[in-house]
């Protein structure tokens, strides 16, 4: 962005640059902050959603009026509707929400692991586990469930929709972020440490409903 032969240096006046990616949100700024003086716009906008979702994405946008403005036809076209554009506030504030809607995974996921581990343990189906919360429509289900519960009863982890060790880069960027207003999380660390104990037992690659296994191998045979 900032190097040599970078958009910066070679980008024209009135350029919008927009940031898809999950980070912390103090990057956008500054990319903004330096940026602005050659009147070039910076936008963070990251996906709501999964790669299958493309044309329906929802997004978190950070930044201003005007930038935001000259990107919409874009947008659209990610998006397939205005009412999936949500302009969280300033730069910075778009990538604020995903980390938090990231952290709410990273804890369904970890819980899920540990009651799809235990249903194991404890020699009842997984498959049927998710089955009943299905035809239920039980009110633990959210498609985050419904999608790690039907890859464990698959055994599908090895083309992932999201890595274990991407999981932990958001959720670790959610940490820091919330340390820094002084609102430490409780349950966050605790999805933090089931997740890092999943990558260390080599499953960082795959998907994270591998994460179960990883809890698995805590209890005795």
């Amino acid at each position: 962005m900032l190097g040599e032969g970078g958009i910066a240096s070679g980008a024209p006046e009135g350029t919008v640059v927009v940031n898809m990616s999950t980070v912390d949100p103090g990057v956008n700024i500054r990319m903004g902050e330096a940026l602005a003086p050659k009147g070039i716009d910076f936008v963070d906008a990251p996906v709501m959603g999964s790669p299958s979702g493309v044309g329906s994405w929802a997004f978190a946008l950070g930044g201003s009026d005007e930038a935001l403005a000259k990107i919409k036809d874009v947008l659209l076209v990610l998006s397939g509707s205005e009412e999936k554009l949500f302009h969280i506030g300033p730069l910075g504030h778009g990538n604020k929400l995903k980390l938090l809607n990231n952290m709410m995974l990273g804890a369904i996921d970890a819980c899920a692991a540990e009651t799809m581990a235990l249903a194991e343990h404890m020699g009842l189906s997984q498959k049927t586990l998710i089955d009943v919360a299905v035809a239920a429509n039980a009110r633990v289900l959210s498609s985050a469930y419904k999608e790690i519960g039907t890859r464990i009863a698959e055994g599908r982890y090895d083309e992932p929709t999201f890595t274990v060790d991407m999981l932990i880069k958001d959720n670790r960027l959610c940490l820091d972020m919330a340390r820094e207003y002084g609102a430490p999380l409780i349950l966050g660390a605790a999805v933090d440490y089931v997740h890092r104990m999943v990558s260390v037992q080599g499953y960082g690659a795959k998907d994270h409903a591998v994460s179960w296994k990883a809890v698995a191998k805590n209890w005795k045979a």
